[in-house]
């Protein structure tokens, strides 16, 4: 399947065709799709546009994190006033939204344009079942929500895409919509990407030296860290029912320098933040809760699944961007599960993407493994 010279029409039945495919799977999504549509119409939308509090309806738990916050700040500010009072971690987003209009309806239409291009790049480009690879994507329920709404995450996850489909055909533009989407989600994922961008194309025992003085460099960080800033941010971020191992595995890794000990479990309970909440005896909401379940479930099961059939090298361009991802998480000094939403798609194309022959049968490959 080839991307050429196209007239408008056809290329949007070609970026369809690719989301939603012909198979089983092309069906499947499909009706994902339709599901999250009824859910935009019936009770998201009238949120997003100000017509609803979320007191008056069950389902606001939906609601990706901080959209509704995106979608006030765009109506009350000109886009003068906002670039002056440049806050990095919420921008990006809010700068979107005012681009938009502050319409609703444009932000999910532009959202899912933008997604249709990052799969028909890699229907092009990806050595990977794409029908399969769209459904288990936005199978994820916390990847389709934020797909309908204004939000960090979302514009995130595109970034990782595009890098994806960037290292699979080294065409320059996929690179620079990588970084143009990081721009209006994360000032830190596009920091990310445009390291990644600028060391990956090195040889791959760099990487190796490159691991390791970033965990001497993450530990030396947590040793210095100040008391302040710590309880600070961990006060902050914990929840009122923690039951302290957030802050006993900080205080490893900032009183003793022991952060590549703390690595691992910190991620860990990150992803299993909903069945942690699940066990807690405290209120819940469970609109809330059954994503977050389900994207630890689907999170765990193809990261196993990688693991296990040899996917994880850091001769991999798509695994060591996985590893840059992830290391940028565990540094955050309270992880919350949504900041592991761009390390989905990278783990599951990893998952699923077919290997050559002999590296699937040898479990060995050349030093750069191509898509």
């Amino acid at each position: 399947m080839t991307i050429q010279a196209r007239s408008p029409i056809s290329f949007s039945r070609f970026c369809v065709q690719s989301l939603l495919g012909t198979s089983a799977w092309g069906l499947g999504t499909a009706v994902l799709i339709g599901v999250a549509m009824g859910l935009y119409f019936y009770a998201l939308r009238d949120l997003l546009m100000g017509n609803r509090a979320p007191q008056e309806t069950a389902v606001a738990g939906l609601i990706p994190a901080d959209a509704l916050y995106y979608m006030s700040m765009a109506a009350a500010y000109s886009l003068q006033e906002l670039l002056e009072m440049f806050r990095s971690n919420i921008w990006g987003p809010i700068i979107f939204v005012k681009l938009m209009g502050s319409n609703a309806d444009l932000i999910c239409g532009v959202n899912f344009m933008i997604f249709g291009l990052a799969v028909a790049g890699l229907a092009k480009h990806a050595d990977v079942r794409i029908g399969k690879f769209v459904f288990l994507l936005l199978l994820n329920p916390l990847v389709l929500l934020n797909l309908l709404t204004p939000n960090k995450e979302i514009l995130s996850i595109f970034s990782m895409l595009f890098l994806i489909v960037y290292v699979c055909s080294k065409n320059q533009r996929y690179a620079l919509m990588a970084l143009a989407c990081a721009l209006f989600g994360k000032l830190e994922i596009f920091v990310l990407a445009a390291t990644f961008l600028a060391v990956y194309r090195f040889p791959a025992r760099f990487r190796s030296i490159l691991v390791v003085v970033a965990i001497i460099v993450a530990s030396l960080f947590y040793s210095f860290i100040g008391d302040a800033v710590r309880i600070a941010a961990l006060s902050s971020g914990a929840p009122p029912t923690s039951i302290g191992v957030v802050h006993l595995l900080h205080e490893l890794g900032s009183r003793y320098g022991l952060f590549v000990v703390i690595a691992v479990p910190r991620l860990l309970l990150v992803l299993m933040e909903g069945p942690i909440n699940l066990l807690r005896f405290d209120a819940v909401d469970i609109y809330l809760l059954v994503p977050m379940i389900v994207f630890s479930l689907l999170f765990s099961v193809f990261f196993l699944s990688a693991a296990i059939n040899s996917r994880f090298r850091l001769a991999d361009d798509v695994f060591f961007l996985l590893v840059m991802i992830l290391f940028a998480v565990v540094l955050v000094p309270f992880i919350h599960q949504r900041y592991l939403l761009p390390a989905y798609p990278l783990v599951l194309f990893l998952a699923l993407r077919k290997l050559p022959q002999a590296h699937a049968s040898a479990r060995i490959g050349p030093s750069t493994l191509m898509c």
